[in-house]
């Protein structure tokens, strides 16, 4: 159990379990073994982080649980098993920017569409000339 604490400790802040009892333990010592791991999915969603910074459960949600979350919503789920089974360290970077970059997509597409949506509600074109 003790080897997949870390994992069981992002699923936990993921999904806002409540951080009493057993779940406040096993958060604790997932964090531990976050700010030490050799994980490379895990590494590669924290990269960018000051050598020095642990990482914090509200670390967790922002550097991981959102990129997670989009990789679901926006690519494809498999890419999270893929980046958490891939003992390559590039390969998982490669998968996280690749996230990312959709993510970016996804927002843009997003933005636009709000803005089509607020023109044609709040304003009549046709009168408009």
């Amino acid at each position: 159990m003790k080897t997949f604490l870390d994992i069981v400790a992002i699923a936990s802040i993921s999904e806002k379990v409540p951080l009493v009892d057993e779940n406040k333990s096993i958060v604790k010592y997932g964090l531990k073994l976050i700010n030490k791991t050799q994980r490379c999915a895990i590494k590669s969603l924290i990269a960018g982080l000051e050598e020095q910074e642990k990482i914090s459960s509200y670390g967790i949600f922002e550097k991981i649980a959102n990129k997670i979350d989009i990789a679901v919503k926006v690519c494809n789920p498999r890419i999270v098993v893929e980046l958490f089974t891939t003992c390559d360290y590039y390969k998982a970077l490669q998968i996280v920017k690749y996230i990312e970059h959709e993510n970016r997509n996804y927002l843009k597409v997003q933005f636009h569409d709000g803005i089509y949506e607020e023109i044609n509600t709040n304003y009549d074109l046709c009168r408009c000339f």
